[in-house]
C-alpha cells in the first residue's frame, strides 16, 4: 500500500463479495470528472483490509471490469488508446486494435466473455483461450482513423477533396458534422444476456444492439449522453443519462425504450447503475445531489450510507456475489443486503 501519493477514485469494479478494483487520478492532475492522462490501478481486499497497487498507467484509464478467465476474479482496465491492462502475474497490456489513433471507452464482461469498446465500430471481444476478434466486421470502420478529420468528413459527405468548408452553407456543414459524429461515435457502456443479445449506449442517446451476427441501431427516443446500461432478471434493459435533463429508460430491442424516470438534472444526476436483486441502485455524481439512490417499482428513493457525507458524488456502483459496492472519490462502501461497511481511502 502506498501512502505518499494522493488519489481520487473515479471508477471501479466489484471483483467479488470481498474485493474491489479501482482506477484513480493523482490529486492535482485533474478532477475525477475530468481526469488527466496518468492513473493509478489498485485493488482492495476486505478480508485483509489491504490495498494492493497493480500499476501506474498512462493515456488515462477509461473503464474497468471484473473478469474470471481461470476461475479467479481479476480486473481488466481499458485506456484511452484502446489498450487493455490485465491484473495478471505479470501485469500485461494487450492492444485489440494496433492503431494508436483509435480510442478505448468501455470494457465489460458478459457470461465471462470480455468486450473492449471504442469508437468507429472498434468493438472487440475475447475469451480466456482466444485472441481479440472484431464484434461485427461490417460495422467496423477501418478508415475512421486512417486519415485526417477533414479528409474523412469530405469523404463521408461526398465532397471534393479540394473543397473548403468555409465555402459551404451552414446547413451543409452541420449535415457533414452529424455524419462524422455518427460514423466515429464512442459508446460508454455495454450490457446484455449473452453474445447474441448485447446492448451498447453512448452519446446523444445513441444505442446499438448485437444479435450475434450483426449490429443494428436502436432508437432510444432521447438525446442525452447515456452513461450506464444494466439488464434486469426479466431481460428488461435499463439505461441512464443526464445533461439536458436526467432520464432512466427501460425496454428492449423488440418493445423499444421509454422513460421510467425523468427530472431536471439539478435534482438528480444519474451516472452509473447496478442491480441488487430487484432493486436498481443509481450513482449520482453531482456535487449538489450526489449520493446513492434506489429505483423500486418506479419510485426513486435516496439511500443513506452510514458515514458518508450528504451530498457526496458517487462515481461507481457495482455488484458481485450478491454484494453491492459504491465508490466515492475518497471512500469505498460495501452493502451485503443488511449491513453497510465503509472503507476510507488511505490515499489522502
Amino acid at each position: 500500500m502506498r501512502k505518499k501519493k494522493k488519489l481520487s477514485f473515479y471508477t471501479g469494479a466489484a471483483l467479488s463479495a470481498d474485493s474491489f478494483a479501482t482506477l484513480a487520478t493523482f490529486d492535482g492532475r485533474g478532477h475525477p470528472a475530468e481526469p488527466g492522462g496518468d492513473f493509478s490501478f489498485d485493488t482492495f481486499d476486505r478480508k485483509t483490509g489491504m490495498w494492493r497497487h497493480v500499476s501506474d498507467g498512462k493515456d488515462h484509464g477509461e473503464d474497468i471490469a471484473a473478469w474470471s478467465p481461470g476461475g479467479r476474479p481479476q480486473a481488466a482496465a481499458i485506456n484511452r488508446l484502446g489498450g487493455v491492462l490485465f491484473d495478471d502475474l505479470p501485469i500485461r497490456l494487450e492492444q485489440p486494435y494496433p492503431d494508436a489513433r483509435s480510442r478505448g471507452a468501455a470494457i465489460g464482461v458478459i457470461n465471462n466473455r470480455l468486450y473492449a469498446i471504442g469508437d468507429g465500430g472498434h468493438f472487440f471481444w475475447r475469451d480466456a483461450d482466444t485472441g481479440w476478434t472484431v464484434l461485427d466486421p461490417e460495422f467496423f470502420k477501418a478508415d475512421a482513423f486512417s486519415m485526417s478529420i477533414s479528409k474523412l468528413q469530405r469523404k463521408l459527405g461526398g465532397l471534393s477533396p479540394d473543397i473548403s468548408f468555409r465555402d459551404l452553407p451552414f446547413e451543409e456543414e452541420l449535415r457533414i458534422s452529424d455524419i462524422y459524429d455518427e460514423y466515429t461515435a464512442t459508446f460508454y457502456t455495454i450490457t446484455g444476456t449473452g453474445h447474441d443479445n448485447l446492448y451498447l449506449a453512448g452519446p446523444d442517446g445513441r444505442m446499438l444492439h448485437f444479435d450475434g451476427q450483426r449490429i443494428s441501431k436502436l432508437d432510444s427516443g432521447v438525446k442525452n449522453p447515456l452513461t450506464s446500461a444494466r439488464i434486469a432478471s426479466d431481460g428488461t434493459v435499463y439505461v441512464c443519462g443526464a445533461r439536458g435533463g436526467s432520464v432512466i429508460l427501460a425496454g428492449d430491442r423488440n418493445r423499444g425504450f421509454a422513460p421510467v424516470l425523468q427530472m431536471p438534472e439539478s435534482r438528480f444526476y444519474p451516472y452509473k447503475m447496478a442491480f441488487l436483486g430487484p432493486d436498481l441502485y443509481i450513482a449520482d455524481v453531482s456535487e449538489k445531489t450526489g449520493g446513492l439512490y434506489k429505483l423500486t417499482d418506479g419510485q426513486l428513493t435516496r439511500v443513506l450510507v452510514p458515514g458518508a457525507a450528504d451530498p457526496v458524488p458517487v462515481w461507481q456502483v457495482d455488484v458481485a456475489d450478491g454484494v453491492l459496492w459504491a465508490l466515492e472519490a475518497k471512500a469505498l462502501n460495501r452493502f451485503d443486503g443488511t449491513t453497510w461497511d465503509r472503507f476510507e481511502s488511505p490515499f489522502v
